[in-house]
């Protein structure tokens, strides 16, 4: 049990932050949702909105009352009403994807574990079996190669050993857009530049 909670809460922080490049063989997941009802509106409209976002004395149930009497005002509601269900859609998935990698996790690590302390073997055969556990299992291989690089001994004594705040983490990266950049496309940005964009809504993908 304890395993299990452990492997979960390295999971996601290691899903979302560790590179992860993409594999023909890899299913194709929905993408989160852009802000793109923000495209064609004005600089005065845009910041309504991004000033709306960056509130942090009200919950998110008013949060998405203001921003609909926002959309209302700047003829934008049914693109703003697409936005949320999309979103929703968006988090229903991922957190089934997480929890079927959590469900996953142990057996590749017992897998994992296994190959890497098979002594009668040679190296090049190793690198084989490893190559095909990672052609099974490439999402949760890539956890499991994040997971041990994040906690592997430091020895080093002028330094603490290296630790990773799971908990810290997981906050983080679940944070609504805490991690999120404005796209710097030109073409689509009409009114002003990418820098003033990001000043102004750090957050938005546009």
């Amino acid at each position: 049990m304890r395993s299990a909670l452990f492997l979960l809460l390295i999971s996601v922080p290691l899903l979302c932050l560790g590179y992860k490049p993409r594999h023909h063989r890899e299913e194709c997941h929905t993408a989160k949702p852009k802000l793109t009802f923000l495209r064609g509106l004005g600089r005065k409209a845009r910041a309504e909105f991004c000033a709306i976002k960056m509130r942090d004395d009200v919950n998110m149930v008013e949060q998405k009352e203001e921003i609909m009497e926002w959309a209302k005002k700047h003829g934008v509601e049914k693109q703003v009403e697409q936005f949320n269900k999309d979103m929703e859609s968006y988090e229903e998935e991922l957190n089934k994807n997480v929890t079927q990698l959590a469900k996953d996790l142990p057996a590749v690590l017992e897998k994992y574990i296994a190959i890497t302390m098979e002594k009668n073997q040679t190296r090049t055969e190793m690198r084989d079996a490893l190559k095909e556990l990672k052609s099974q299992q490439f999402e949760v291989f890539g956890v499991l190669k994040e997971a041990f690089e994040a906690f592997k001994p430091d020895n080093c004594p002028r330094r603490k050993p290296h630790k990773l705040d799971s908990t810290n983490l997981l906050m983080n990266v679940m944070s609504d857009d805490a991690m999120e950049d404005v796209d710097d496309d030109s073409e689509e940005v009409e009114e002003f530049a990418t820098k003033t964009q990001k000043d102004l809504c750090p957050f938005a993908d546009f």
